[in-house]
């Protein structure tokens, strides 16, 4: 078991005991940038068995890419770029849900396929952010404002041309 988290600016992971009881080993710093972490969300990466997905460097054109567990560039995950945050694996691995800042002055929600680096825009009226997956990966949560609306929690199915259903409008 690993757990990630910001540490004095920097990403770090260490590793538990199996039990979770107990630290193994010194940490590692995965990213020095993480105070400059795109999104300011409480959750500003996202770690699955083997991955973990995390941005940095705000303003700066990224795009996704692979990293080790010893920190090793692996090369990149899609060909998608921009300004990107709030990137998130689904939980089959095979997908991206990101936002990327557009010309528009939003951010817009692509879903990646990694599988065929295909991306699909989502939701096109809503200025999207803090997209995460659906547990049975068909949908995609997140912040949703149209225009200079309230912002509500939407639920976007990964289908394209779909409608993003307001589930939830905060007091």
């Amino acid at each position: 078991h690993v757990v990630a988290y910001l540490s004095n600016g920097r990403l770090m992971a260490q590793r538990l005991a199996p039990d979770g009881t107990a630290v193994l080993g010194d940490a590692v710093e995965i990213a020095g940038e993480a105070s400059r972490l795109v999104t300011q969300s409480a959750r500003p990466f996202s770690a699955g068995a083997n991955v973990l997905a995390f941005t940095s460097r705000s303003g700066v054109q990224t795009r996704p890419t692979w990293v080790g567990r010893t920190g090793e560039i692996l090369g990149p995950a899609a060909s998608v770029s921009g300004q990107l945050r709030d990137i998130r694996l689904s939980p089959d691995a095979r997908s991206l849900s990101l936002a990327r800042f557009s010309d528009q002055g939003r951010f817009e929600l692509l879903a990646v396929d990694l599988r065929r680096d295909t991306v699909s825009r989502l939701a096109p009226q809503l200025s999207f952010q803090q997209p995460n997956w659906a547990p049975d990966g068909l949908s995609i949560l997140g912040v949703g404002q149209e225009h200079t609306g309230a912002r509500g929690i939407y639920r976007v199915p990964l289908t394209e041309g779909a409608a993003a259903e307001l589930i939830l409008t905060p007091a």
